[in-house]
């Protein structure tokens, strides 16, 4: 049961997306092409050797250039200016907008079939959390990809490395905010972003329950605005703006806060999806 089930939200909700598919390609490679013609002017011309973890970071650091922003929430002042990370904001909405229809497209197509000759809700439930799971791994793969194939073709290295100085430029960073002494990204940092993203896009369906979903995918949209203005642990969404993490900056989040945060709220929809979807009514669902 479960084994169909899963080839079938394979086969018609990852493979057969188009909006997934087409965000994986089109925005890493628009934003590495953008991050090249931003160091060139930062660096006049002059040789600089990038990596795979500058790319990385220009993606999903999350902080729009010429925002001094770090550690604190954003207040209002004549002398502080906010701006919406637009590029950090296109790629995360792309990704929870394509993880959206699916389910409740399936629950009146075939997948109400299926739900009423067999009566499995759960494990239809079950499904289509891992397929929001395997949906986000199959989005950062590619995109990993991408950026692999620009280090190739740009001579980048493939390594962690952070250069420092285009983090300040492209950032704007105070360097007092800057760890000189820990400029590895580390590997958990590629983990990380995926784990958060399921975690959302499972809270995404589970509203969808009680909420057309088209007005959950606006609550994710509110989640990351408020997320990329306050910082706070309780807003999930900080934890995929990667430049206030603690290995760039002091005092920044911390790695374990963010898979302790992700699995409760994976849990909780997971457990609150299962209670609503056993008596959710799938006949009459438009």
């Amino acid at each position: 049961m479960y084994i169909k089930l899963f080839k079938f939200d394979i086969k018609n909700g990852l493979l057969k997306n188009k909006v997934l598919l087409s965000a994986s390609l089109i925005i890493p490679i628009i934003l590495c092409i953008d991050y090249i013609i931003k160091v060139k002017g930062i660096t006049f011309g002059q040789e600089v050797t990038l990596s795979f973890a500058d790319y990385y970071m220009y993606i999903f650091g999350g902080v729009k250039e010429g925002v001094v922003f770090g550690m604190k929430d954003y207040i209002p002042s004549p002398t502080t200016n906010f701006i919406m990370p637009i590029m950090w904001s296109i790629v995360f909405i792309t990704l929870f907008y394509g993880t959206l229809n699916y389910p409740f497209n399936d629950m009146s197509g075939i997948g109400k079939q299926i739900l009423i000759r067999t009566k499995g809700r759960i494990s239809w439930w079950i499904s289509k959390c891992i397929w929001n799971l395997i949906c986000c791994l199959f989005f950062f793969s590619i995109i990993l990809g991408v950026i692999w194939i620009f280090c190739l073709i740009t001579g980048a290295e493939i390594s962690g490395k952070i250069n420092v100085q285009l983090l300040n430029s492209v950032y704007n960073t105070k360097i007092e905010e800057i760890d000189g002494n820990n400029i590895l990204m580390p590997v958990y940092m590629f983990v990380l972003p995926i784990i958060v993203t399921s975690a959302i896009s499972i809270m995404q369906m589970t509203i969808s329950l009680f909420i057309k979903p088209i007005f959950s995918f606006l609550v994710t949209v509110v989640l990351l605005v408020f997320s990329a203005y306050v910082l706070s642990p309780c807003l999930i969404g900080n934890f995929l703006i990667l430049i206030r993490f603690d290995y760039i900056v002091a005092n920044g989040l911390n790695f374990y806060m963010g898979i302790f945060v992700s699995i409760f709220v994976i849990v909780c929809s997971i457990i609150i999806g299962v209670l609503k979807f056993r008596h959710y009514d799938i006949i009459n669902k438009e």
